[in-house]
């Protein structure tokens, strides 16, 4: 029997209720919640719920956080839960389970699938007291009907899965291995794990073409649909806005925050649970929302999973906030009042990088990426997107850190904020002398005159195999200043050129 902790699991919900100014309460809700600005006016407006299910220790930061700009929260405590299965159910994570909520002098029994509970009739009691011994009662109930209990749904899922350690690590480390797949799916259908039949789907699927592809794209997505509960556990309300890409019956990319329109309450716990799942064991890429970049949690969750350490590719954040909201990194001194939050609220990933032991590709969205910490022997790509490059940074890559390094993605979402000497001067770091190929995206705005100008001094850029402005825009005479530098050999042979903006009429 799985063990359960009986002593009380206090958890809270946090709502916004009033403040005087509402542009940095907006910041501070798309900041926690990692959806977009609409959002955020809606849930402000409503005085919705911004956090659920959190510690008291979180429920106390995110107050303070308010508090300092002169907004008000409230604090809810929540249910204590504790769900019960029956192990012998052949239906396995699929069967229906019951969750037992209490309250203060409230008991609730629901009952459903995982992910996709309904919520029963509430009991009413007159004090704390007898609300914990009808509780202590119904356990007792369950446990003569042979049920066992947990603490949480992600437990449930992982007890009624089959899983071979062995062959998921086989699949960690070589993920394009298609024959060992085969194995791992033959040995969970012997086991009735519907894991298995997933697997052979998705495998005669990358093989099909016409009718019969669509005949196999329809038997999977009702096999998705009949078993989600085994396969997403809690996270089936919201697998199709986390699930990016599947490869042979596991979950191949997947990214944690807000999409196809969907965000997604309380990510931290969402990533912890996904990390868990048996059809993400052999994960290669990840995707986190900005909402999780300053949580001091993250880290311990990211350094704590294996799936994390055997990622080919991971993006930190989905969007580049305004200055105080960055990528954590080591803090300066005399933070400005302008930074939300001291510089403790701010943890360094240091320990994340060497626990990267395959990453390949890194995407970065900071205005303040922690270059000075990077250290990676298998990184190949790094991808930096900002809204500008104000000032040279005094820090560097350290040394030697990164001997794998070849492609180089700079992407600025405003153009009149990057300084050309603070971009000449991070092109020349000698950290970066293994780079070949550099890719400039300014999605916003044309080439500034002064940045195609400065592209001729920087010696490294000539020594290139390419340098990609493809998807720049310039002017008549940023166009000249770029083709002038080519011609005189200031710039690679393989220069891929900008695009020429029409005349003004």
């Amino acid at each position: 029997m799985l063990p359960l902790r009986l002593a009380p699991m206090e958890t809270y919900r946090i709502r916004y209720v009033s403040g005087d100014n509402p542009a940095p309460a907006l910041e501070l809700v798309c900041n926690f919640m990692g959806v977009g600005l609409r959002e955020a006016r809606e849930l402000v407006g409503t005085r919705g719920v911004i956090l659920d299910n959190v510690s008291a220790a979180e429920a106390r930061r995110v107050t303070e956080r308010f508090a300092a700009i002169g907004a008000e929260v409230e604090v809810e405590p929540i249910w204590r839960r504790v769900y019960a299965y029956d192990p012998r159910d052949p239906a396995r994570a699929d069967q229906v389970i019951q969750r037992l909520r209490a309250g203060a002098g409230e008991l609730v029994i629901d009952e459903g699938q995982l992910g996709a509970l309904v919520e029963g009739e509430p009991q009413l009691f007159a004090d704390k007291r007898l609300t914990e011994r009808r509780l202590l009662v119904e356990l007792d109930r369950w446990r003569a009907r042979g049920l066992q209990l947990a603490d949480s749904e992600i437990q449930i899922v992982e007890a009624l899965s089959e899983r071979d350690l062995a062959l998921e690590t086989a699949l960690r480390n070589n993920p394009d291995d298609v024959a060992a797949h085969l194995i791992y799916g033959d040995l969970l259908q012997t086991r009735g794990d519907a894991r298995g039949q997933l697997i052979a789907l998705q495998h005669a699927r990358s093989l099909a073409c016409g009718t019969k592809l669509t005949q196999l794209e329809a038997r999977e997505r009702d096999l998705l649909a009949r078993h989600a509960s085994h396969l997403f556990g809690p996270l089936r309300s919201v697998a199709q806005a986390v699930v990016v890409r599947w490869s042979l019956g596991f979950i191949d990319a997947a990214f944690i925050g807000v999409g196809r329109g969907r965000a997604i309450l309380a990510p931290l716990q969402a990533l912890s649970d996904l990390l868990r799942l048996p059809i993400a064991a052999r994960m290669t890429s990840l995707g986190v929302t900005s909402a999780l970049l300053s949580r001091a949690q993250l880290e311990p969750v990211l350094c704590s999973s294996e799936v994390v350490a055997c990622l080919r590719e991971l993006e930190l954040g989905d969007h580049v906030a305004d200055a105080g909201f960055a990528l954590p990194a080591r803090p300066e001194p005399a933070p400005s009042r302008r930074q939300l939050g001291s510089a403790r609220e701010h943890p360094s990933l240091t320990r994340l990088w060497s626990h990267l032991r395959k990453l390949e590709k890194l995407i970065l969205h900071s205005d303040q990426p922690p270059l000075h910490e990077l250290h990676s022997p298998t990184l190949e790509h790094l991808e930096l997107h900002m809204n500008g490059l104000r000032e040279s940074s005094s820090r560097r890559f350290v040394p030697g850190r990164l001997p794998r390094l070849r492609t180089l993605a700079l992407e600025f979402a405003n153009a009149d904020r990057v300084s050309p000497a603070a971009f000449a001067d991070l092109l020349a770091l000698p950290e970066l002398d293994g780079v070949t190929e550099v890719t400039l995206r300014l999605p916003n705005n044309p080439i500034p005159f002064a940045l195609a100008d400065v592209l001729a001094s920087i010696p490294r850029l000539a020594t290139l195999a390419s340098l990609d402005l493809s998807r720049c825009v310039v002017d008549e005479r940023a166009m000249q200043a770029i083709t002038h530098a080519r011609d005189r050999g200031r710039l690679p042979n393989g220069l891929l050129m900008p695009t020429l903006l029409p005349p003004p009429t």
